[in-house]
Parts: structure tokens; sequence; C-alpha cells
């Protein structure tokens, strides 16, 4: 009876364990689609999947694509990945040309009427990703990249290391596709954030563990 008891504090000790590890690396995560949009200091419609309402200039494109950003507040590791259909050239029989990608942001830092500006550009994928580096390649796609998160950097979207998760994830940053048909921007999403779920899995599982314990040693 008493081992049975020790079992399952072990089992519950050992989901608590989990937690203070998830606990002590938050992962802030931001995952959806790339729509058609160009760039514009303005937030989307609450999910970050559709385009701003009065978007200057207009994007016709027929591609899309998906994204996830996430960041480790503990490693400061700030990782994204994204993949789209293709992307449009401003000539036809020419291959799609990806020009450039950024993180715009924040919403506001112009003035929130200024609805056609394009916001700052917080992160250059070309300039992190680009030139004579190993892979990946700021084209490559789909993408898969990290980078360390400096001071330097996170003050670039107007925050500290410590608060560039929270920050990224606000829903006032938008990752921006540019092509050579469309130089302001083919795809882009907005940076909200999706809770982490692996805490509460883990709680789960250890309460669930003393519980089957404790069910045995009814039964014995």
């Amino acid at each position: 009876m008493l081992k049975n008891l020790m079992m399952g504090t072990a089992a519950l000790a050992l989901s608590a364990t989990g937690m203070a590890g998830a606990a002590n690396a938050t992962i802030f995560t931001s995952t959806g689609l790339l729509t058609p949009c160009a760039e514009v200091d303005i937030v989307g419609a609450g999910t970050g999947d559709a385009c701003p309402t009065g978007v200057n200039p207009a994007t016709f494109s027929t591609n899309s694509g998906t994204f996830t950003v996430s960041y480790d507040d503990v490693a400061t590791l700030l990782s994204i990945t994204f993949a789209y259909t293709g992307l449009t050239n401003s000539t036809p029989a020419d291959p799609p040309a990806l020009t450039a990608w950024h993180i715009h942001g924040p919403f506001g830092a112009q003035g929130p009427s200024d609805r056609d500006h394009n916001g700052f550009i917080a992160l250059d994928g070309v300039a992190i990703f680009g030139g004579p580096l190993p892979p990946p390649d700021f084209a490559d796609n789909p993408f898969v990249g990290s980078v360390v998160i400096t001071p330097s950097l996170a003050s670039a979207f107007g925050t500290s290391v410590a608060g560039f998760g929270a920050t990224i994830t606000s829903g006032l940053f938008y990752l921006n596709i540019h092509s050579d048909a469309f130089p302001t921007g083919e795809l882009r999403a907005q940076l909200f954030d999706v809770p982490e779920p692996a805490s509460m899995s883990l709680l789960g599982a250890g309460i669930m563990g003393l519980g089957y314990f404790g069910r045995r040693r009814k039964a014995a």
C-alpha cells in the first residue's frame, strides 16, 4: 500500500518536474495561414488569416501558404517556418521570384491613421539569412530557420530580450513575403499567440498516474 502511494506520488512529481521545465522555457508560438495581402500598418481581423480591409495596394494573388513563428525565452531562439504554393512574377514566362520577406511592426508606430504605411521592418529575412551563409537561405521554400535574439534584434521590435516572446506574438507584428509582381508584398500573416498546452498535458498525466495507483490500493 505504501509502495503504491509512493509510486503514485512519484508519477505526480515527475509531471511537476516536467511542468517546471516547461515553465522555465516558455514557448511563444504563432501559426496559421499566409494569405494574399500587401504590407500595411494595420492589424488583421482577429485571427491573422484575413487580409485587413482597406489595404492599399490590393494584392490579387491566387497563392497561399502556412507559417509558424515561435520563440523560446530560455534559449532566446526565434524559429521561423513557412511554405507557400507559389509566387507571382511580373513576366509570366519567367519563374516566380521571391524578392524579400520581413516581419513588420508594431502597429501604430507611425500613428493609427497611417493605414497605407508598411510599418517598420523589425526583422529582415535577407539581412539575417541572405548572403554567403550556410543553409537555410532566405529564398528557400519551405523556409526553416532560426536566429538567437540579441538585445539589438529585440530593440528593433521595441522591446528587450526578456519581453520578446510576448511582443512578437502580440498581434502588432506581421510576416510579409514579397515577390517580383508584388514588391509591396504578396502573402501576409499577422502574428498572434497560440497557447502552449504541453504543461497541462504533463499535469494530467501525473494526476492520472496518482489516480491509477489509488484504484489499485482500493482493489487490494
